[in-house]
């Protein structure tokens, strides 16, 4: 049979697409099995072949081609869903283009992220390193930056104040002969002390720490500032006001520059403030003679060995004694209002008319009474404090400060001892800068002290106007007659000259005189005026000028 192909729109194009035979397919099926047995007809007659089995093989013939052209549409149906599923070359390349661009302009945008970050990262770097060089630099100059006054250095003090001076203060107990064997150190910043000192370091700047409890101690307990400041050897009793500093640059002494530190450092300073009331002195001094003394070198000891003091460093001790002048200046106007009483007393009994010796009997029992309530008002004045002398508290204090270098500052009351701790705090606080700003030139005088004058005739005025009394007039005048010091000095000379060869004369002195006649044409406000130095002006001028004693008063 021949093979004639099957087209695209044959029905079994359709079939293979649908699944199924369609009516169409099937008849053209049945013809061609039709004209199949039309044309098997003769040969089968001619052969002489039994209808029925030829019948039989076309009907298996029929069926086997059915077969054949289904196995042959489903594959080329799988053919043309194939052709169908591909896209055209030119629209395929479009796309591909298209999706080349998408993946090109993807990757520009990312690279371009990626550059803008880049780009970010550095901005940031650039800015924070030049934020970092300019805060060095700010370090720099800020630690080199020269401090000329106390206000500029309370931002790097603190102030460790002892608990108890905040403690209330109670009187030393005593034994039956009325001499103190425990005084109580304490009190001496109670109440409103210990406000108005923090209240004045605050407004300077400062920092201030209470340590240890606000109770009084007796003389054998141990300071709990030791503890809290690191001190190996325990504080004696007494209540230590002690200095630290905030140590943010060190010095490089082979290149004098400060040096910034990275982060700040506390170290404690050689100095400590060590405030006592009156009573607690006299408590102390009552104690035998040099008993206060012997305590200061323990003190010394113990409070340098704490805080990283150097050893080398001299320590410095200062004692606040708070109201003992008063003290004594109480005592001295009570004895005195009792002598004057005495007195008055012993005249009114002897104007009365009494005898001889009625009177002497008289005044010396006066006098004894007297005394005795003389005693027992200066024992009721001073009946909270120990019974020493003026004399030798004063010569006890004077020990302290000749045999062991502590100053000794009185104050008379209160607020007098916060401002001298926070002077001491300021003095403390600026030493170091005053080390440094006058360690290069020792022998050159402070240029904040000096003026400066740009020509020599200024130098002449200025020279002029240091003698008490002359004036920048006065000065000009004598400018005018003498023009430079040489000539008034060699005029000073002649007349000295003439006054001694006319020793004994009434006259007045040629030296005295030499200036009275200047005239000074001008007044400091620049008014004109006709009025001469004067001979007074011009003997203390010739005074200073022509005298031998550097020690004269002038």
């Amino acid at each position: 049979m021949e093979d004639r192909g099957i087209p695209s729109s044959s029905p079994v194009q359709a079939f293979s697409s649908s699944g199924h035979l369609p009516i169409a397919g099937r008849t053209s099926a049945s013809r061609l099995a039709t004209s199949t047995r039309a044309d098997s007809a003769p040969s089968s007659s001619r052969t002489g072949i039994n209808r029925p089995m030829l019948a039989t093989a076309s009907r298996s013939q029929g069926s086997s081609l059915l077969d054949a052209l289904n196995s042959h549409s489903a594959s080329q149906s799988r053919a043309i869903a194939s052709q169908v599923d591909d896209e055209p070359p030119n629209k395929r390349r479009r796309k591909e283009a298209a999706e080349q661009q998408q993946q090109q302009a993807a990757l520009k945008s990312a690279k371009k992220a990626e550059e803008r970050i880049s780009k970010e990262v550095e901005k940031n770097r650039k800015k924070a390193e030049k934020a970092s060089i300019m805060a060095t630099k700010k370090d720099w100059t800020d630690a080199n930056k020269l401090r000329k006054s106390k206000t500029e250095t309370f931002t790097e003090m603190v102030v460790d104040v002892d608990g108890a001076l905040t403690a209330p203060a109670s009187a030393p107990s005593t034994n039956p002969t009325n001499d103190p064997i425990q005084p109580s150190f304490a009190g001496a910043l109670h109440g409103s002390g210990i406000t108005a000192l923090q209240t004045r370091l605050h407004e300077e700047g400062a920092t201030v720490h209470i340590l240890g409890s606000s109770e009084p101690r007796g003389a054998s307990s141990t300071n709990p500032l030791s503890t809290a400041l690191g001190i190996a050897t325990p504080l004696p009793d007494l209540p230590v006001i002690r200095l630290r500093r905030k140590i943010k640059a060190r010095l490089d002494v082979e290149h004098r520059i400060w040096v910034p530190l990275g982060s700040a450092t506390m170290q404690h300073e050689p100095t400590a403030i060590i405030m006592l009331s009156a009573a607690e002195v006299l408590a102390h001094l009552a104690r035998g003679e040099g008993a206060l003394a012997q305590m200061i070198p323990r003190v010394k000891a113990n409070l340098a060995s704490g805080g990283g003091v150097q050893q080398s460093q001299a320590f410095q001790l200062f004692f606040v004694v708070v109201g003992l002048q008063m003290h004594f200046r109480k005592v001295a106007q009570k004895n005195d209002q009792d002598w004057r009483k005495a007195v008055q007393t012993s005249l009114a009994r002897r104007t009365e008319g009494e005898g001889i010796v009625e009177t002497g009997a008289g005044a010396g029992a006066s006098t004894s009474t007297s005394t005795s309530t003389a005693r027992k008002r200066k024992g009721q004045v001073a009946e909270t404090f120990p019974q020493v002398d003026q004399e030798q508290a004063e010569l006890e204090l004077l020990r302290l400060t000749m045999e062991h270098g502590v100053y000794v500052i009185h104050a008379k009351a209160l607020v007098d001892a916060v401002e001298a701790v926070v002077d001491v705090v300021g003095e403390v606080g600026i030493r170091p800068y005053k080390m440094v700003a006058n360690s290069h030139l020792p022998f050159c005088t402070d240029a904040s002290r000096t003026r400066t004058v740009a020509t020599d005739e200024d130098t002449y005025m200025s020279m002029l106007q240091q003698i008490p009394r002359v004036t920048e007039p006065a000065a000009r005048a004598i400018q005018e007659e003498f023009p430079t010091m040489r000539s008034l000095m060699e005029a000073y000379d002649a007349a000295l000259v003439e006054d001694d060869r006319r020793t004994g004369s009434k006259k007045a002195s040629r030296t005295d005189d030499l200036l009275a006649d200047c005239m000074i044409r001008n007044r400091k406000d620049g008014q004109a005026s006709s009025r001469r130095v004067g001979p007074a002006l011009s003997k203390r001028i010739g005074f200073v000028l022509t005298h031998d004693d550097p020690l004269a008063l002038v």
